[in-house]
């Protein structure tokens, strides 16, 4: 039976977090934008405040309908934030994130505070668990986190305007690059733009997957992979994906800039 929710998740584990690894992840999420520039007091209280869990692969971490308690800080780990059609039994993958991160804010700071979608992990994952109220009240005593609140939610609009933008002017081929780019981006950093060779990424999303993030069905995602196999620019195994980054780096500007460009 899957396991719904964080709370049952705390009951269900017993995978102890020795003190350093709090304090690593602490420092880790002082350095993200959220949470820049607040003050060491502040980052104390809220440290003294929130639940350190880890949570196995393939469970929820959230459900839909779910009450938005807790601000969510993705430590360690991927995970995917899910719309479920129960009526046909299919899921629409929305988005695939990666630690460190900020999970379900957009639901907390809605007028409802509940999660409309499930997040789900992709891999095992830590996550730090926030309560709202404490958040809020962090939230309206320290400037710097009301402004990075801000331009934190105006980047989540933007990302989904991009991906709407993607869906209309590119094909399946094009989003599947720019998916894989994204991802590859995502785990390399700073280092995507001059890497040299192959990257092997785990097979963590299945084709239905991926055919559920780019708008398409799987039979055209499997299609559209061997085209990039016969480029050159990928090549599979049953648990390994390795991606010539030079090579993708070319598709995927090819693609963006000629769109743009027209």
């Amino acid at each position: 039976e899957v396991l719904k929710g964080v709370e049952k998740m705390a009951v269900a584990l017993s995978n102890p977090v020795n003190c350093g690894s709090i304090e690593r992840y602490v420092s880790l999420m002082k350095k993200h934008p959220l949470f820049e520039g607040i003050s060491d007091e502040e980052i104390s209280r809220i440290s003294q405040g929130f639940d350190f869990i880890v949570i196995p692969k393939d469970n929820f971490i959230v459900s839909k309908g779910d009450k938005a308690d807790y601000v969510i800080f993705l430590a360690q780990g991927k995970v995917k934030y899910l719309k479920r059609h129960y009526e046909v039994n299919k899921e629409k993958i929305i988005w695939i994130l990666s630690a460190p991160e900020v999970l379900g804010l957009e639901a907390a700071t809605s007028k409802e505070g509940i999660y409309n979608f499930d997040i789900v992990s992709l891999t095992q994952v830590t996550i730090i668990k926030i309560p709202w109220k404490l958040f809020k009240e962090v939230f309206d005593s320290d400037p710097h986190l009301r402004e990075n609140l801000y331009h934190f939610l105006s980047e989540k609009i933007n990302n989904l305007m991009d991906d709407m933008a993607n869906m209309t002017f590119y094909n399946i081929t094009e989003r599947l690059v720019i998916l894989l780019y994204n991802i590859l981006s995502e785990e390399l950093g700073s280092s995507m733009e001059t890497y040299e060779g192959e990257y092997e990424l785990p097979r963590e999303l299945s084709l239905q997957d991926i055919a559920s993030i780019i708008g398409s069905v799987r039979e055209v995602v499997a299609r559209a992979m061997a085209s990039l196999e016969r480029g050159k620019v990928l090549r599979r195994t049953r648990k390994k994906l390795y991606i010539n980054v030079p090579k993708l780096r070319e598709r995927y500007y090819t693609y963006t800039l000629y769109n743009r460009a027209s």
